[in-house]
């Protein structure tokens, strides 16, 4: 999905606004959307979601992220 521009919810300048890198973003995506494989609209709404929690500084990017390892 991170091929293409949000239909729904433009998580990607709030994503900008925090200083989440273009592999970060693509990485978050890639959780997204084994949780919403069909429904492009949940998909960009929980983006949007986790993207405001860490940038209000509840929620780590590495909490969400799968570790490597």
């Amino acid at each position: 999905m991170g091929e293409s521009l949000p239909a729904y919810f433009d998580y990607l300048s709030v994503a900008r606004e925090c200083h989440l890198t273009p592999d970060q973003v693509a990485a978050l995506e890639a959780v997204e959307q084994r949780e919403f494989p069909d429904d492009r609209m949940m998909f960009e709404l929980h983006m949007l979601r986790v993207i405001e929690q860490i940038r209000a500084g509840r929620l780590k990017i590495e909490d969400v992220l799968p570790t490597s390892g």
